[in-house]
């Protein structure tokens, strides 16, 4: 059963997060699904009254996507998680098939799966179920348009909280580098299967570029420290 973890500050296409939250609720895979508000706004919850597996926690403030990460993980029951963005569009069959695929092989860490980016909502339909005609195929080899922070699953008990730290970039790269630490190969549905991103949806937002300069600013300095290319 997995735990879904998704943070939001409500900038995304509603239509298409409904549309996704509706194929989640429907996976006989999927237990729940933990939306952290980190809008610091209410008034759009009445959204999720009609989702049974839907919980939503409210932050105070935005505490930014990776500390909403370990909010959520520390609050999932999940034998598996899965983080994704609110922008992410997919179809139920997605979890079906990573699920075949971590159940037929334990030694895989992090699963995710090839994204079609900026793709609407028809668009990306038509194009799933033309991926679907092949029979699923993973890589290791994970291009840019996989190995991001929009789609992790893995097994929740090698999870490992990102660091204080770090607030907006670099989770992603310690939650992938955390799992090969543990021997474990990172691979993506390349495949078979396909998701839709509306690449930074949130990030690329006006009012919050201004809001983040300095906390990405910082995000870079400790990433630099840690790969010892500065000074501490």
């Amino acid at each position: 059963m997995i735990s879904v973890i998704i943070p939001t500050i409500f900038i995304c296409d509603l239509k298409n997060f409904l549309f996704t939250l509706k194929e989640l609720e429907s996976s006989q895979h999927v237990k729940e699904i933990i939306v952290i508000n980190n809008s610091c706004d209410t008034s759009k919850l009445e959204v999720f009254k009609s989702f049974k597996k839907v919980s939503v926690i409210n932050t105070q403030k935005n505490i930014y996507v990776n500390p909403a990460w370990n909010l959520g993980m520390s609050k999932a029951s999940g034998k598996y998680f899965l983080i994704m963005n609110d922008d992410v569009i997919l179809v139920k069959n997605t979890i079906q098939k990573c699920i075949d695929a971590l159940n037929a092989d334990p030694n895989i860490g992090i699963l995710t799966v090839k994204t079609a980016v900026n793709k609407d909502l028809n668009s990306y339909l038509f194009e799933e179920k033309e991926t679907q005609k092949k029979p699923p195929k993973l890589t290791s080899k994970i291009d840019n348009n996989g190995r991001h922070g929009w789609f992790m699953m893995g097994e929740a008990k090698h999870w490992k909280d990102v660091p204080d730290q770090f607030k907006l970039f670099y989770g992603d790269d310690l939650i992938y580098k955390g799992f090969s630490e543990l021997g474990k190969k990172n691979m993506m549905v390349e495949e078979g299967t396909l998701i839709s991103h509306f690449q930074s949806t949130s990030i690329m937002n006006e009012a919050f570029q201004k809001e983040k300069k300095p906390i990405a600013d910082q995000d870079h300095l400790n990433w630099n420290k840690l790969r010892g290319l500065v000074s501490k």
